[in-house]
Parts: C-alpha cells; structure tokens; sequence
C-alpha cells in the first residue's frame, strides 16, 4: 500500500540537515515550512491538538531507473534540484551515487513502513500577517500538520560497463522484474560482457536494526563485483532482499521506527512576498544545463583510455576540458542551492544568464577508413557485383542475340545448297539424269 496525502497537503522525507529525526515528534507540528526553501522553522506558528492514528502501510517496490528524474522520483525528491540543498546527507548521497549514466543501468529496491501518523487537528494560526516579510521569515509559506513514523530502506544495484554497446546487451529483452532475477540474467550474458562489467550494491537506511544490514556489508558502504565473479554480490543480494521483506519490517513495527517524513498545510489567505513561479522556473532551466554537463564528465571520462581515437585533443586538452566541466558543474549545483536558501539574491545574481559558464566542445573521434572498409566489406562487394557483372552479362546476352540473327541467313543459305546437291545425287543414283561417258566409256569420277 501507499502512503495517501490528503488534498491541499504536501509531503516531504527528511533529507535536510536541519531537521533532526532524533527530536520530539509531535514538537514539530504546527512548525513553520518553507516550500520554496524546503526549510523548516522553529517557530510554532499554528496552534491546535496533536493526534495520533495507527497507520501500518508497507510500499515495497524493484524498478529499473529510466533517468535522473525518476530516480529523483522513486525516492521521493518530489522538488526538483532539491537534493543539491544538502548534498551531504545519507540520503542525498544514496541519489547521486545511484545516478546514471550512458555506461550504467541501475535498479533500486524501495521498502517503506509506516507505523503510525501524529497530525494536529483544528489548527489556527497565532502570529499576525502585518508584516508580510517577517512573517514569511518566522513562519515561511505552510506550517507543519502531520509527522509519519516508520523505517525506508533504499537498495541501490548499479551496472557499469566499459561500452555502450555491453550496456545495449545487458539491458536487451527489457528491465529485469525482481532482485532475484538478476543472477539469471547475468549467467545468460556472453563471456566478453561478463569481463567488461561490473556492479556496485549500496544502501539507505532509516528505522530498523541497521546493524544486521551494517553486518552484511561487512560495515562497507559499497560492495563491488565483476559480472564474471557474481556469486559473492548475488549471495549478499539474496540476504538482502530475505531481510527488506521480513526482518526490515518486523523490526521497524517492534519499535524501531523514527521519522521519515512530513506533511503541511498552507496558512489560509496567505500572499506571496516574492513570486515562487519565476524562481521554480529558472532552477528548472539550471537543472537541465546542469544534467548536459554531467553528460559531458561522464563522455570525458569515459575517452580517458581511447585517446588515439581522437587526434585533435591529447591529455592535456582533456584535463582542461574535465576542469571546465567540473567548474560548470559546481557552480550550477551552487546556483541551484541558492535558489533554496536565498530565493531573492537567486534572482539577482544566480539564474542561467548570470552565471559565468565555460563553453565545453566535446572532441570528435578520428574516422576510421579502415575500420569502416572492413565492417562494409561485404556489402560493398554485393553492391559490386550488382553493379558491374550484371550489366556484363546483360550486355553477352544481348550480343548472342544479335550475332545470332545475323547468322541466321548464312545458315538458312548452307542449308539450301546442301539439300540441292542432296536432291542431284539421289537423281543420278535413280537414272534420271544423263551421264557423260569418258572415251573409255566409263563415266566421269
């Protein structure tokens, strides 16, 4: 089952530093939220009662990840660029590790418990709307009205090759459907995509007995593999998915659970300070040029061993072109967090036409003549043959056909002469024909 959200309430998993799971749960309700800023607040801006209502819900989910938006999706970034606001959380971590690229494919595997819900019902707002400003600064644009508290746990299992055209293999016949389908899946590749690949198994957790999972990772956070020696990643995925469908759960409701997410409410007839439309706006157009230069690292990176393939950059010109891009990259990702913490400078000094970006052209491969000539061999000679032996042997048949009709009269005149003189020998043979006699009296020879 999943988590249902009323109308009019948005819901957040904690992945901000500023907001502890540690602390008093039922404390939090009525705090003002920040949704431009994704910040909580410590004032109490919204009085009421504090309920609590059971509310056992399991969301248990293995996808393949289709790109960085649903990635973001499936563990519930539901804000875009949010999680460049903390990029040092465990869950922020989790994401951009899990990040693909055009050599990888990654699936997660998503187990969410919720126990119960602490909401605040009837609520009232007690801090006046005079001054707007201060107002938005204390109590930002919603308040908190409900807490959840459960356990997530977050499995990560990235594939990386050395080609795309491995990555094409593994990933033909379409996205494998449970966890425990992928050592199938891999016995049946090839030997050379087997000893060209590799996959790294990681986790997120919050709620549970993280110790027994810390024990499986023999307290690692990355366990790593090559496809061609899976039997150790497959043995551990294996433990993994035996305890994210029973002992992961069983533990969570035995009382180890915590906080893993929130909902809140818009302050009733609450006006905008600033417009939020044109801040969202602009973070969308920092996140596409930031994902086009994450393209750009992970090409750059991937030529590293293949520099002869490309003639007009050496090391040095890759070096300044991975230094470019990783300057763009920060300062987007920096840009981008601003628009969370200071939506206002944001607007002043951090948006796309602001900023100071290096202009990268990616280096283009040499063509290989020879390379091509020998993969189109065969064709090329098809298309030979066709092309010259058959008009060859139309243009034989054709001359045939005319020396053929020129010879006919010749023929046709051969034959006459040779049924004459047929006709005159079988008449002097029968008498009817007078014969000259030699003065001997015998005929002429």
């Amino acid at each position: 089952m999943k988590l249902h959200v009323r109308v009019g309430f948005s819901f957040y998993f904690f992945f901000l530093s500023a907001i502890s799971v540690a602390q008093n749960y039922a404390g939090m309700l009525g705090n003002g939220f920040d949704a431009l800023k994704l910040e909580q607040k410590p004032t109490l801006c919204a009085n009421g009662e504090a309920w609590e209502t059971p509310s056992v819900e399991f969301v248990a989910e293995f996808n393949k990840m289709e790109g960085w938006s649903q990635l973001q999706s499936q563990l519930n970034f539901s804000v875009p660029g949010s999680i460049f606001l903390n990029s040092t959380s465990e869950l922020a971590k989790f994401v951009i590790r899990a990040r693909d690229t055009q050599f990888t494919s990654t699936y997660v595997l998503k187990n969410h418990v919720g126990v119960r819900n602490l909401m605040l019902q009837n609520p009232s707002v007690n801090i006046p709307y005079d001054d707007l400003r201060l107002f938005r600064e204390k109590c930002g644009t919603e308040y908190i009205s409900a807490v959840t508290i459960g356990g997530k746990l977050h499995v990560g299992i990235k594939f990386s090759f050395s080609s795309v055209s491995y990555k094409e293999t593994f990933d033909a016949g379409g996205a494998i459907q449970s966890i425990t389908g992928l050592g199938a899946h891999i016995r049946s590749l090839n030997k050379n995509v087997k000893q060209n690949s590799s996959v790294e198994i990681f986790f997120h957790q919050v709620g549970g007995n993280l110790s027994e999972l810390n024990g499986m990772f023999d307290s690692a956070d990355i366990v790593a593999c090559s496809l061609d020696q899976f039997d150790k990643c497959e043995n551990l995925l294996g433990d993994v998915w035996n305890y994210s469908k029973d002992r992961f759960a069983k533990a969570v409701l035995d009382g180890k659970a915590q906080a893993i997410g929130f909902m809140t409410s818009e302050y009733p007839n609450h006006p905008k300070i600033y417009e939020d439309l044109s801040v969202k706006k602009e973070r969308g157009r920092l996140l596409e040029k930031l994902e086009q230069n994450f393209y750009d690292r992970d090409f750059l990176n991937s030529i590293k061993g293949a520099m002869e393939d490309y003639p007009k950059c050496d090391g040095r010109c890759l070096a300044m072109l991975l230094s470019q891009v990783t300057s763009n990259i920060r300062t987007l990702k920096d840009s981008i967090a601003l628009s969370f913490t200071d939506p206002e400078l944001f607007e002043k000094q951090g948006t796309l036409s602001q900023l100071e970006l290096s202009d990268v052209i990616l280096p283009k491969p040499r063509k290989d003549y020879h390379k091509w000539l020998r993969k189109n061999l065969p064709y090329i000679g098809t298309t030979l043959a066709v092309a010259v032996i058959v008009p060859v042997l139309y243009k034989m048949i054709s001359m045939k056909r005319i020396l053929g009709a020129a010879q006919a009269p010749a023929t046709a005149a051969k034959a006459v002469t040779a049924a004459a003189w047929q006709a005159i020998a079988d008449r002097i043979r029968g008498g009817s024909l007078p014969t000259e006699k030699s003065p001997n009296g015998t005929p002429p020879p």
